[in-house]
């Protein structure tokens, strides 16, 4: 097994297989043997009381890899059931010598399971899928989800989109581990992927380094890693040296997106915060946190002299399409702000213009839809596309919220967040990474590390909450007391 540290599209998987058979002279049925080899050695030690299994397989090579497990297991003396959904006789290349193989282990594909299978292997569908999935796979797909035992998907789980991981029939295969090879697909982390793709194991086939290093696929950025901490914070540091963040936001109704942000931006460690708001959430901003300097303006009021103070501005939260929003946010832009993060509603009020260049902005699907002129499920459909082209048009670098949240600059590789967390999902908790994002920006220049350090804390703080209260009950304040600013030892 082999850790996951890049993954990449359908096109780039098919490029790293055509350099290992075509110049390193591997046979395709070799690989395929060795994918087969690899789950059968994890089905087992992932579900070590498997007695019995059951092969369901269509008629690609996804299902070449499904025959291989069957023939391991069945030479190993478990009892094997095939289901062959797709007509054998279409098979070709490794998938029919894989068929071959498989019948001289000596397996009957004829027999049935005397009971239930305790395990069901997916072989269905691989990463050649395009469009909707049709019939007899769809029915194929639903029967696996309605046995309700354990189920070992191979490279992915039928029915989900290994490129962008969008759903192509009613439901894919709900799995509880997924082997792939060769390199880790982009939809099994980001889109519907970390819902039915279980846990995720890889092999790289034992395919030579240098193949890998032709091909860049996106960093999968792990949350445990400690090259994301923050600088070490000197014992004789002040204030000063951690940095000024200046929150606009706060409409009236959204006074408390403007409060999270500002709270968020402290407890990261900002060494002064600063907000501008209307004038009725000023004693909101100084009963919920008192450590804020918040400044309550009227539309017409000249806030230059504040945002030319800020290391950082944070514009967005709580932010509507009335006059005063857009008074604060063409203040903004007048004032070229040093660095700047955009977010919530400055993003759909600046979504019919170019965003300042170098900003970080942190926009959800609907948003980014809104910079893109898309609606949000097309942002949904291929978040890579979305993310490219997001930051080609505006020059910018771009966190797209998500299970699988997205980074991405401009000429730089993408990045692509391991975590999916439902406490996540709550109202506010954008606005709290908007105040992670001002507050990691205040101490590190780079916008794409920035970016990269502030979600790995966003998504921290939800896993450390979640595992004190659970899932459900989660609210956007709790975030924030689990905000943890590791530091780097050194």
């Amino acid at each position: 097994m082999n850790p996951i540290e890049r993954v990449y599209t359908v096109s780039e998987c098919r490029e790293l297989e055509r350099i290992a058979i075509e110049e390193h002279g591997i046979p395709g049925f070799e690989l395929m043997k060795r994918a087969g080899e690899f789950a059968f050695n994890r089905l087992l030690a992932n579900f070590p009381n498997t007695k019995r299994i059951r092969v369901v397989a269509g008629s690609g090579n996804n299902a070449g890899d499904g025959y291989v497990v069957a023939g391991m297991a069945h030479r190993t003396g478990l009892e094997v059931a095939l289901v062959q959904v797709g007509d054998p006789v279409r098979l070709r290349g490794d998938a029919k010598r894989a068929w071959n193989w498989m019948k001289d282990q000596g397996l009957d594909t004829s027999n049935d399971l005397s009971d239930s299978p305790d395990v069901v292997v997916d072989g269905l569908l691989g990463t050649g899928v395009q469009g909707s999935v049709r019939e007899p796979y769809q029915e194929a797909i639903a029967d696996i989800n309605r046995a309700r035992c354990k189920t070992l998907a191979l490279d992915l789980p039928s029915g989900l989109d290994s490129g962008t991981g969008s759903v192509l029939c009613d439901e894919p295969i709900r799995a509880d581990l997924t082997c792939t090879f060769v390199g880790a697909k982009i939809g099994l982390f980001t889109g519907a992927g970390p819902d039915f793709a279980g846990k995720v194991e890889l092999s790289n086939l034992d395919i030579p380094s240098d193949v890998f290093d032709r091909v860049s696929g996106l960093e999968l950025i792990d949350p445990e890693e400690s090259s994301h901490y923050l600088p070490r914070r000197m014992t004789t540091a002040h204030k000063g040296q951690a940095g000024s963040v200046l929150v606009v936001g706060g409409d009236l109704g959204s006074g408390g997106a403007a409060i999270l942000t500002a709270e968020a931006a402290l407890r990261t460690g900002a060494g002064l915060v600063t907000a501008i708001s209307r004038q009725e959430h000023v004693a909101g901003f100084l009963s919920r946190c008192p450590e804020v300097m918040v400044h309550g303006v009227r539309e017409d009021d000249d806030i230059s002299p504040l945002l030319a103070k800020a290391d950082v501005v944070a514009v967005g939260p709580g932010l509507t399409a009335s006059p005063w929003s857009i008074s604060m946010v063409a203040s903004v832009l007048n004032s070229s702000p040093r660095r700047l993060v955009v977010d919530a509603g400055a993003i759909r009020l600046l979504s019919k213009q170019k965003l300042p260049s170098d900003c970080i902005v942190t926009p959800h699907p609907g948003e980014a839809g809104d910079l893109l002129d898309l609606p949000a499920q097309d942002v949904q459909k291929d978040r890579v596309s979305a993310i490219r082209e997001l930051t080609r048009s505006h020059q910018c670098t771009a966190i797209l919220k998500g299970a699988g949240s997205l980074i991405a600059t401009r000429g730089e590789p993408i990045g692509l967040l391991r975590c999916a967390n439902p406490a996540l999902a709550t109202a506010g908790s954008g606005d709290v990474l908007t105040g992670i994002v001002a507050a990691v920006h205040a101490v590190t220049e780079s916008p794409t590390k920035t970016a990269i350090k502030a979600a790995v804390l966003h998504c921290r703080a939800g896993i450390d909450v979640a595992e004190e209260v659970g899932n459900r009950s989660i609210i956007a304040s709790d975030l924030i007391h689990n905000i943890r600013p590791w530091e780097a030892s050194v």
